[in-house]
């Protein structure tokens, strides 16, 4: 009985887990189709394209940081 509850709680914590992972990835590829519109319509300024290229690298790295941070907790 104990083992049964102990595998329930474990496979809701994972089913959470990859929801999670999952939201985390549509929200960064929403986020970067809205800057890539953002660009296609000022994709005359040289700033701004720097700016998100910057930005991307930045966003990418500290996502990629916090899923290892969070395999590292689970």
């Amino acid at each position: 009985m104990i083992f049964i509850c102990f595998f329930i709680i474990l496979l809701f914590f994972y089913y959470f887990f990859f929801v999670f992972i999952i939201l985390l990835f549509l929200y960064y590829f929403c986020f970067v189709f809205i800057i890539l519109l953002f660009l296609y319509y000022f994709s005359f300024s040289i700033f701004i394209s720097i700016f998100y290229f910057f930005f991307l690298i930045f966003s990418f790295s500290s996502s990629s940081f916090f899923l290892v941070f969070i395999l590292i907790m689970f």
